[in-house]
């Protein structure tokens, strides 16, 4: 038995030096990316979509900021794969470097991330989205256009109030018939009689 306890508390403790080395699960978005460590952000693209929609994308030329959104994305790091759903509102940050190479991430309003096709519940969003002026609890710019669409077709329709109904009864044209009498009888046909 004593073997097998050193053989566990050896296997313990290269399982922590490895952990402490780095060498245990990449978590952080970067990790996952290739080249992300390297690239140098002059400015971005921010674009936002749901389901169909899309909204005007919105640029930052401004290279401090952009690398200042970038360094955001730094601590950003991936949890669980969750369900992919189009019900959110996607964020897609497309940086771009002097010499116009292009690296994008998309990140949704609930604060997951979107990568390789799958869809990881992630931690340090917020920041990206701070950083970003993104307020994603805010009203998206599909539902903005709707309520403004909304609100001009209804200043620009005018409120038709309906016309009393006039009912116009004729007046008699002929004089009425007098009322006919009848006679009636009575009838037994065996079965039933009226």
């Amino acid at each position: 038995m004593t073997r097998t306890k050193r053989m566990t508390a050896a296997v313990l403790t290269l399982v922590l030096l490895l952990n402490f080395a780095g060498c245990g699960a990449k978590n952080a978005l970067f990790d996952q990316v290739s080249g992300a460590g390297k690239f140098a952000a002059e400015s971005l693209t921010i674009y936002e979509e749901k389901g169909s929609f899309a909204a005007e994308p919105k640029t930052v030329r401004d290279a401090k900021q952009a690398e200042e959104i970038f360094g955001a994305l730094k601590a950003v790091t991936l949890g669980e794969v969750v369900k992919t759903d189009d019900k959110y509102t996607r964020y897609i940050f497309t940086f771009a470097d002097a010499s116009g190479s292009k690296m994008s991430f998309t990140l949704r309003e609930d604060g997951c991330v979107v990568l390789g096709g799958k869809t990881y519940d992630a931690l340090g969003t917020d920041t990206v989205f701070e950083a970003a002026g993104i307020d994603p609890d805010e009203e998206t710019a599909e539902s903005k256009t709707e309520a403004s669409s909304e609100a001009s077709n209804a200043q620009t329709e005018p409120e038709v109030t309906p016309e009393p109904e006039v009912t116009v009864t004729p007046e008699p044209t002929a004089e009425p018939t007098p009322e006919a009498t009848y006679t009636l009888v009575d009838y037994d046909g065996g079965v039933f009689t009226m």
